[in-house]
């Protein structure tokens, strides 16, 4: 990529959308929000992408809604040709780019890699990933066997505890 200069720090990057398939003849491309709104991922700038496991500013001359997308044209890349390249790759902000949160609220990717325990001490497993379902938000939990738990608090979800790295919840482990 044009002008790409690598990041170092310290600072946590978090994936935020993925680059999808061009959009026009002027080397657009769709961006696959992970944001909720999916306008949100507008908010944050700059952009960041991983290479050779170092994270790289991404150059986003415009990124902007277009009807129940986004879209964004990336520098260096003016033709649909050239915007192909840009497929797949995905979209990472520094973790200090997010709003500050209230007390007891998380991003998913603080509730990753979390140990899961039910009320009895049984330990399920962590948290591999999340997903939306319209209805609410499921946690999966890899453990001797794949769980898929509702994140509804006070009800499964009990207590989280990012320092401990822990999370109680009320689940049958045989589920």
């Amino acid at each position: 990529m044009t002008n790409a200069k690598a990041v170092p720090g310290k600072d946590r990057f978090i994936i935020v959308g993925q680059l999808g398939k061009t959009y026009g003849v002027f080397g657009w491309v769709k961006v696959n929000s992970f944001t909720n709104p999916i306008e949100n991922v507008l908010d944050y700038e700059p952009w960041f992408y991983q290479q050779k496991n170092q994270w790289i500013e991404l150059p986003v001359n415009d990124a902007q809604s277009q009807g129940n997308s986004i879209v964004a044209h990336i520098e260096g890349y003016d033709t649909p040709e050239a915007a192909r390249a840009l497929t797949g790759i995905e979209i990472a902000v520094q973790r200090s780019q997010l709003p500050a949160l209230a007390k007891d609220e998380f991003f998913w990717c603080d509730l990753v890699g979390l140990n899961v325990i039910t009320t009895n001490g049984i330990e399920l497993g962590t948290v591999s990933r999340l997903f939306y379902t319209g209805a609410n938000d499921i946690l999966v939990v890899q453990g001797n066997k794949e769980h898929l738990i509702p994140y509804i608090k006070d009800h499964f979800v009990l207590k989280v505890d990012i320092p401990k790295q822990t999370m109680i919840v009320d689940w049958d482990p045989e589920f």
